[in-house]
């Protein structure tokens, strides 16, 4: 019978097999959705035209209803795959206001059916070359050239075997766990492996959402918890029969527990987080000293018996924040941040006779690890500079390997019993940029990671980031100027990696914050028409505002402690704003008079909270100390900001956890701040008691010229649980 013709597409390095919907680099698979896959065939095959928004949607979902988002996540999951940046489209071009078009050169292959489609990995690809020698496709198959092939394959196989023990194994095959149209983060099993704890919310560290468990392999998933609290960290006790967890509540954090299948949830543990059991009554736990410093320690259920385990290098933005203890209970793995973002995790010793070493791939920023249950291998979920990945190292001296790397990132890490598999946390997010005005709301950004927008003053043009660099900064990118119409894009700082920034009243320069290799970070100015170039102004020092007079104001730090400083636009002239030290500098208003800081507040107790400092050195007032702040680790919306015209002042939310709002305030001309409590603002109730509070829902808004007009961001996050088989 004769065989039927197959099409393959070969463009670049990779080849589209329409047949089996897969995706091959090289002789590699690349995971992603079908739906990725079949977004990608039809713009393939209709390369000669540009393939409209309607028509992508029509072809996809022809038969149900969904929102223009998951088509750009499809179209963003496909960029990340390709290798496709924001500054070189090599193969997906946005043609703005029509739809996409592939603009890569495509071979197409005719293929026999008898023959094999693309192989996966080198070992099978040598044995289907051999064969085909064998069956006469080359060399006659006599005993001497198949004793050869023989010789041959088993030397390719020994080749790729070494091959994969150094580097990364050959793609695994994920079973996906769970299927929601949100995000399913931080799998925890039970010790028996038969149930799966997890928290059904976008943000894989800590973020709104509800605890759930369900029976593996198929059990339908139960709801735990209903509150608005922001979680993290789900574990079972050792019985199985509760689920702890970690709450962060305006800065407090604590370990809750829920019974399992269910019941009422209670606080176990106040100032407790990433809690673990280590035996039946004894636990593991990170705790707060003070400000925001953040410990090791281990002590029985009520607290009993502490002592420390790991305590981080002297600072006040040290924290680290889960441990892990090894199955021979002699070694800990840490996860930590400081001031700049998340570091790689350490490896420390139990009795807390030293600080370890860092372990995993270095640098990087690590968020999860896992021990098998022999001991001899440690897991890491880290981000090299291409995403969250799991990572493995032999323990305690092995080279790091990755061991997964699809289109997607992969954080959460649970170790099946058995130590053959793991449960992690597969998916991507994407962020747009959109502009409200009284006209309505217009979508500014559609490609790569777009946040922390800044509209110009005079409303024509949006200043955004597109997360980029594999900094350990949580806020990072490269700066780019869309104007409202969303027809001219320009990338404004080719070579800067920026932190923060803020554009002139009048519109012509920038001031930022950038962080170099080395991660550190200092003030640069630039023209905005590029007619010099950006001149630096001060090193070690970040979040800088335009101030009053033609001056700079920024957070700097003296020793271990951060101040707020002013300086002229030449660099000279360096001064403390305030005598008291501050966490970090949050906001200044438009007309230059106050200056907003997280710091410590003295009332009837010393507590933290949002204070505005004036700049001529009168009396400070407390606004919130209820406020859900995040601070330098914030890459949403301001927490306070104003109009450029002052006439409106924006709060978001006190709630905090499952709330996502923001409140306008109007304010009288020449008043930067509403007549406030002296205990400030304590709830949300307190906000809109305010005259004229009006709410916006969102929680990321950027302010404009005008009370009419904001830049906002919305996100898009998938996240799903897969089980994934581990070599």
């Amino acid at each position: 019978m004769p065989s039927q013709i197959k099409r393959l597409y070969e463009f670049g390095a990779f080849t589209l097999d329409p047949q089996r919907r897969l995706l091959l680099s090289g002789s590699e698979p690349v995971a992603l959705t079908p739906k990725a896959i079949e977004t990608l065939l039809v713009l393939v095959e209709n390369r000669d035209r540009v393939v409209s928004k309607d028509e992508l949607m029509r072809v996809l979902w022809p038969d149900s209803f969904v929102e223009e988002s998951n088509l750009s996540q499809n179209i963003f999951l496909l960029r990340k795959a390709l290798g496709d940046s924001a500054q070189e489209r090599r193969y997906i071009l946005t043609v703005p206001g029509r739809g996409y078009q592939f603009t890569g050169t495509v071979r197409e292959i005719g293929q026999d059916d008898e023959e094999e489609s693309p192989v996966v990995t080198s070992h099978t690809r040598s044995q289907v070359a051999v064969e085909r020698v064998v069956r006469g496709g080359g060399w006659p198959a006599t005993r001497s050239t198949v004793a050869i092939a023989v010789v041959v394959l088993l030397l390719l196989a020994g080749w790729a075997f070494l091959r994969w023990g150094k580097t990364s194994p050959p793609a695994a095959q994920y079973t996906q766990l769970t299927n929601y149209a949100d995000s399913a983060t931080s799998p925890a099993l039970s010790p028996d492996g038969r149930m799966l704890a997890f928290i059904r919310g976008e943000n894989t560290f800590y973020g709104p959402g509800q605890v759930y468990v369900k029976l593996l392999p198929d059990g339908e998933p139960f709801q735990l918890t209903n509150d608005n609290l922001a979680k993290m960290g789900p574990v079972f006790a050792p019985d199985s029969a509760r689920i702890a967890y970690t709450t962060a509540d305006r800065g407090a954090w604590d370990t809750w527990v829920v019974s399992v299948p269910g019941g009422t949830p209670r606080r176990m543990l106040p100032n407790a987080a990433g809690l673990s059991w280590i035996g039946d009554q004894r636990v593991m736990f990170s705790e707060i000293t003070r400000g925001r410093y953040m410990k090791i320690a281990t002590a029985t259920e009520i607290r009993a018996e502490e002592r420390d385990v790991y305590e981080p290098p002297q600072s006040e933005f040290s924290m680290a924040h889960r441990s892990y203890l090894s199955p021979d209970h002699k070694s800990v793995l840490v996860v930590e941040m400081d001031s700049r973002g998340w570091l790689p995790c350490r490896l420390v010793p139990f009795s807390g006779h030293s600080s370890g070493h860092p372990v995993g791939p270095v640098p990087s920023k690590c968020t999860n690890a896992a021990w098998s249950p022999d001991g001899n291998w440690m897991y890491f979920s880290a981000d090299t500079g291409s995403g969250f990945h799991i990572w493995r190292q032999r323990f305690p001296n092995g080279d790091p390997e990755q061991i997964t790397a699809a289109a997607t990132e992969e954080e959460g890490i649970a170790l099946a019993p058995d130590g053959r598999s793991l449960i992690t946390s597969v998916g991507a997010e994407q962020s747009t940029v959109w502009i409200h005005q009284p006209n309505g709301d217009r979508q500014i950004t559609s490609e790569g990671y777009a946040y922390s927008p800044a509209v110009s003053p005079d409303g024509s043009e949006v200043y955004h980031l597109v997360r980029a660099g594999s900094s350990r900064a949580f806020v990072r990118g490269e700066l780019w100027v869309s104007d409202t119409t969303s027809v001219h894009h320009e990338r404004l700082l080719p070579g800067f990696l920026v932190t923060r920034y803020d554009i002139s009243p009048d519109g012509k320069q920038v001031l930022f914050a950038a962080i170099d290799s080395a991660e550190k970070s200092s003030l640069w100015l630039a023209p905005l028409d590029h007619r010099a170039a950006p001149r630096q102004l001060s090193g070690d020092a970040s979040r800088p505002f335009f101030g009053p007079g033609g001056t700079i104001v920024f957070f700097g730090r003296e020793g271990e402690s951060g101040y707020i400083y002013q300086m002229n636009e030449d660099g000279t002239g360096k001064r403390k704003v305030t005598p008291d030290p501050v966490m970090y500098l949050m906001a200044i208003s438009p007309d230059g008079q106050w200056v907003i800081a997280w710091a410590d507040y003295q009332g009837e107790e010393t507590t933290q909270a949002m204070v505005a400092y004036p700049m001529d050195g009168g009396p400070k007032k407390l606004i919130c100390s209820a406020c859900q702040v995040s601070g330098p680790r914030n890459p949403g919306g301001p927490v306070l900001s104003w109009s450029r015209d002052q006439k409106s002042l924006y709060l978001r939310s006190i709630l905090g956890g499952m709330s996502r709002r923001t409140i306008a305030i109007p304010l009288r001309q020449g008043e930067a701040l509403p007549k406030l409590s002296p205990l400030g603002l304590r709830s949300d109730r307190d906000l809109l008691a305010l005259p004229g509070a009006r709410v916006i829902e969102g929680e990321d808004v950027f302010p404009g010229p005008s009370p009419s007009i904001y830049a906002f961001t919305r996100k898009t996050t998938r996240r799903n649980l897969y089980k994934i088989p581990l070599p």
